[in-house]
């Protein structure tokens, strides 16, 4: 804030009153303490050594809170499974760096040497399972909607637990509506019904047990739920790019085959570190 000049005497009679309000800065808590309870102190020296005060009291207090939100941040990460996973990752790929250039030094293949503390029922296991890791991920990649749906099934299938107990029952009762005499047979597993056919007689009278029922309806309810989620979380983190459905699938046509290409430029844009 801008002030007028004063003239000599007034600024004379003022340069007290600003000595006085550098010493308030250099005194202690105490000191400014004692200026607010003295009696014979100036209003304006008052004044100043209660803004020191409030000044004061609010960086004691913004210094606790930075503490106690840096310590809250520290205990996150410790607790933080996904930061533990990754610190743990960074250790193993940095020993086994450690041990590659160990082997290197001392002249001895270090992907043969791996294999020298396993036996090889546990390497058979190991390749089988990258095997099976490579599939799944060759699997994972979308090629139409109709390999999407098929392993949708596949994996919904996979999830099914037969009860083998309503099973055999049902095998018992189809038996016994042809005529066959289970009763008197020394093995049960000699009764087994005919294979189903598409034009074989289908059993209209049949109900489904209640366990079934409701089995079918959490399903329902966790795929509908599931949806929901997925919808909900491709709307909050998608990007707009578009002003309508037709540039949208353009661009998104684009993006499988440039994004790739252009995406540290992207980045560097974001980051305002393009140029």
């Amino acid at each position: 804030m801008s002030t007028s000049p004063l003239p000599l005497s007034e600024s004379r009679e003022a340069s007290p009153s600003s000595s006085s309000d550098s010493e308030v800065d250099e005194q202690t808590p105490d000191a400014v303490q004692a200026v607010l309870t003295s009696e014979t102190a100036p209003d304006t020296l008052k004044e100043r050594a209660l803004r020191l005060q409030q000044v004061r009291s609010l960086l004691a207090s913004s210094s606790t809170e930075n503490k106690r939100d840096l310590y809250a941040e520290k205990q996150r990460e410790k607790s933080d499974p996904r930061q533990q996973a990754k610190q743990e990752r960074t250790k193993r790929e940095a020993e086994i760096l450690q041990a590659r250039e160990t082997a290197t030094e001392q002249g001895v293949d270090y992907e043969r040497s791996r294999f020298w503390d396993y036996s090889i029922d546990a390497v058979e296991k190991w390749n089988a399972k990258q095997e099976a890791k490579k599939t799944r991920e060759q699997e994972a990649r979308f090629a139409s909607h109709g390999q999407w749906a098929e392993k949708k099934y596949r994996k919904m299938v996979d999830k099914l637990k037969p009860d083998l107990q309503a099973y055999r029952e049902q095998q018992i009762q189809s038996a016994i509506g042809q005529g066959q005499d289970w009763a008197h047979s020394e093995v049960l597993d000699s009764v087994v019904a005919p294979p189903p056919t598409i034009s074989g007689p289908v059993d209209l009278l049949h109900q489904p047990s209640q366990h079934a029922t409701d089995k079918l309806a959490k399903h329902v309810e966790k795929e509908i739920d599931h949806r929901q989620k997925l919808s909900r979380r491709k709307r909050d983190d998608e990007n707009l790019t578009y002003i309508n459905e037709k540039n949208k699938r353009f661009n998104k046509r684009i993006a499988q085959a440039y994004d790739k290409h252009t995406q540290d430029i992207r980045d560097s844009f974001e980051r305002g570190t393009a140029l």
